[in-house]
């Protein structure tokens, strides 16, 4: 299994370019979040668990996260190109994907990193107010010293490994989705058959 992960702070478009991404070039999009969702629906341990969480509000542990990320990649086709969406986001999650990666020979081809203003980003989250939160913009600054204090650390870890790849993240969906097809070598649309550039 190959695998490409795309981070970026809160309101950067991950989940956006992600599917944009899968669907042109028949690649399998895994949300951490929508696993996450699907998984409590799952009537045993691990979804009644992942369910109890989520009913308290409480946040899911780092090893329950990576747990349902595992169970699900491990069931995919071998030969399966999976897009990332926001996995690693911590660096306990980092180390175990690592792990997963060691255990089932699974490749990581690349990771993308969106590079977007907070302020851009602030200005869309709370231009689409999906929930409470995202109206509030005293919960949407904790989220991205939430993101400065974990996720950074993770990108930073895959650029020391010349792993990464940076995109900017201003401007249309189009444009960011041909930056981003741009940075991975996958060409044009339907050119997902082109190799991927291998980490330095």
């Amino acid at each position: 299994m190959d695998i490409i992960a795309i981070l970026g702070p809160p309101g950067s478009g991950k989940g956006t370019y992600s599917e944009a991404l899968a669907k042109r070039h028949g690649f399998a999009h895994v949300s951490s979040g929508d696993l996450l969702r699907a998984r409590a629906k799952i009537d045993d341990e691990l979804g009644r668990q992942v369910k109890d969480l989520m009913d308290q509000n409480i946040l899911l542990p780092d090893e329950i996260v990576s747990k349902v990320v595992e169970d699900h990649l491990k069931h995919l086709p071998a030969d399966t190109t999976v897009i990332l969406d926001g996995f690693p986001r911590k660096m306990d999650n980092y180390h175990s994907l690592h792990k997963m990666q060691m255990k089932h020979g699974w490749h990581i081809q690349s990771v993308l990193a969106i590079d977007v203003s907070e302020q851009l980003c602030t200005d869309r989250i709370l231009g689409r107010g999906r929930n409470k939160l995202d109206k509030d913009p005293k919960e949407v600054a904790k989220r991205f010293e939430d993101y400065r204090a974990e996720t950074v650390p993770v990108i930073q870890s895959y650029a020391a490994r010349g792993m990464l790849l940076s995109i900017d993240g201003d401007g249309s969906i189009e444009d960011c989705v041909a930056r981003a097809e741009a940075a991975l070598g996958l060409g044009a649309k339907g050119a997902g058959n082109k190799p991927f550039p291998q980490p330095k």
